[in-house]
């Protein structure tokens, strides 16, 4: 049987086709328990083929959360623009989001899948990695009105992560901490307003200059 011939426009779907399916499945089963093969075999491509696209899992991963930064960006865009809420409450509804990541679809990976996927990635695929969040906290910060130079956007990436990661990580990887739900729930609901307290002190702030 002769190789179907891929156009470049049939190979940009099919990157895409990949980057929604790695997306659902990661988001639903996590990255330990997703196997790249219920990826390229849900999209009806090959193995073989599949590596013409990306290298390993965890380039993969990389571009997933690429992709996920774009939806998570016109998410908070939309809830920005919901006039029948305050400030605040739409930073409080955005939080809330990723932190209750699995019933929106969003991907987050525990401390240890975050371990994992840093330990076979190549430096430069993880610098640009990092510019690609930067870009997108940049990005957060613009549409909520706090200049950057008054607030870092890594700070920013790492109090949100701070708070997502604790809530999706302590039940197995954080034996110390008290991991019940409603305790989790509690402690995330309390980081959350800390945060976002401060955020629209910094606004508020910056407004009467």
């Amino acid at each position: 049987m002769a190789k179907r011939s891929y156009s470049q426009q049939d190979r940009e779907q099919i990157k895409e086709q990949l980057l929604q399916t790695g997306l659902e499945l990661f988001a639903k089963q996590g990255y330990k328990n997703t196997r790249l093969s219920q990826i390229f075999e849900t999209v009806g491509i090959s193995k073989t083929f599949f590596y013409t696209f990306f290298v390993s899992k965890e380039e993969l991963v990389l571009h997933i959360l690429n992709y996920q930064q774009e939806i998570l960006f016109q998410a908070a865009k939309e809830i920005m623009e919901q006039a029948e809420t305050t400030w605040k409450e739409k930073l409080l509804h955005f939080f809330s989001m990723c932190i209750h990541h699995k019933e929106y679809g969003i991907f987050i990976m525990t401390q240890e899948e975050e371990v994992m996927v840093f330990r076979n990635l190549a430096p430069e695929n993880y610098q640009l990695f990092q510019q690609g969040q930067m870009a997108f906290y940049e990005n957060l910060l613009h549409i909520w009105e706090i200049p950057t130079e008054k607030i870092n956007p890594k700070v920013l990436c790492n109090l949100v992560l701070s708070v997502v990661i604790t809530y999706n990580s302590a039940a197995d990887s954080m034996p110390f901490f008290y991991s019940d739900l409603e305790v989790l729930e509690e402690t995330a609901r309390l980081q959350s307003n800390y945060i976002v307290t401060h955020l629209e002190r910094i606004k508020n702030q910056n407004k009467l200059k």
